[in-house]
């Protein structure tokens, strides 16, 4: 008697342990659900509608067909490499082996895919527009330092700090709109456009590589392709607008080519290359050059005014009626470009930022929408 009690005693408790084991899983489940969906979730002061500008083909929120859809992105995403040379110029002064610069590059590729479709998405960590994330040419000091003293380890090691610091000072960027009126942000867009002239226009006259005079074919490649560009923006019907960089990029590279300026060696250059592989990803090194932080730091600040002069473009792209900056969504711009740089250095990639380029293609295509990203 007393043993089928103790067995009995012994079976409620098993039951009652395994109530309890299942009422704990299931709370478990429970706030993991509700801690992604709060994550997910757009947040509560998400992008500013507006009065949408008659220039725009496709609005942010609009569904862009398929027809439209694969060139539009398939331009961006053309322009978004193009940027690859930055980190490319940074490990050739490191004197790397191709197949290490290889594999930084294709970190990198990576890492900016990822986080432009963070950016675009409408969520708490994302501005919500498209912003296309790229390698940040203004990098290229910290890139070339961190290289010569510790070598890609380091320099995925300060592109990790940089990115947590990001994180925390994206917290915030709102309370800095005191600072930041609308003159201020008129400014900062101006400048990010007057900043993009003076390297366009060396490479524009072919005065690049040591060269200190002007070389006509390449002022040719240059004039017809941004007159082809300007012709399609201006006069072609609005459809075909969207393909006006595609077109004079074409047209421009297929001149350089027939006349001589392109005289790459493509068969060289791919033949060592595989068509198809995986991509040899490294961690970063455990230690901090101190002499580098106030650089850093730098950096990140530079970062942030970047990062709220290309939001602005943006927000003025999408709002006819636009008055002032919306802090929040630059600061989830800011948070979003911390996270990719977070990336960049668990890979071993490349410091990345928001591309003021993509949005002068943006703006000459009359696509904003966000599916583009």
């Amino acid at each position: 008697m007393v043993d089928e009690r103790t067995r009995a005693g012994e079976g409620e408790a098993a039951a009652h342990s395994g109530r309890s084991h299942h009422r704990t899983g299931r709370t478990r489940r429970r706030r993991l659900v509700a801690t992604l969906r709060r994550l997910l979730s757009p947040p509560q002061t998400h992008v500013r509608p507006g009065r949408r500008p008659p220039e725009l083909i496709y609005g942010l929120d609009d569904k862009v067909p398929r027809t439209a859809l694969i060139p539009l992105a398939g331009q961006h995403a053309m322009l978004a490499l193009t940027y690859l040379i930055y980190p490319l110029v940074a490990l050739s002064e490191a004197h790397l082996d191709p197949g290490r610069i290889q594999a930084v590059l294709t970190a990198c590729t990576l890492c900016i895919g990822i986080t432009t479709i963070l950016q675009c998405l409408p969520w708490r960590f994302g501005s919500g527009y498209l912003g296309i994330h790229v390698p940040s040419p203004g990098s290229i000091p910290l890139a070339i330092q961190s290289l010569s003293l510790g070598g890609p380890g380091l320099m995925a090691a300060n592109t990790l700090v940089l990115g947590v610091l990001q994180l925390l000072i994206s917290r915030v960027v709102r309370p800095l709109r005191v600072l930041l009126p609308p003159e201020v942000c008129g400014v900062a867009v101006t400048m990010l456009g007057v900043s993009l002239a003076a390297p366009a226009l060396r490479r524009a006259l072919g005065m690049t590589g040591g060269h200190v005079s002007t070389e006509g074919g390449a002022l040719l490649v240059s004039g017809l392709t941004l007159g082809l560009i300007v012709a399609v923006t201006v006069f072609a019907p609005r459809r075909l607008k969207l393909f006006a960089v595609l077109a004079g990029a074409s047209v421009g590279w297929a001149t350089a080519f027939l006349i001589g300026i392109d005289t790459t060696d493509y068969a060289a250059v791919l033949g060592p290359v595989e068509m198809l592989d995986v991509p040899e990803l490294s961690l970063p090194e455990a230690r901090i050059v101190p002499a580098l932080l106030p650089l850093m730091g730098l950096m990140v600040m530079m970062s942030v005014v970047d990062v709220l002069s290309t939001t602005v473009s943006l927000e003025k792209m999408n709002d006819a009626d636009w008055r002032r900056a919306d802090m929040g969504a630059a600061s989830r711009a800011v948070t979003t470009v911390g996270i990719g740089n977070v990336l960049n250095g668990l890979v071993t990639g490349f410091q990345a930022s928001l591309s003021s380029a993509a949005v002068g293609l943006a703006f000459a295509t009359g696509a904003t929408a966000r599916i583009v990203g």
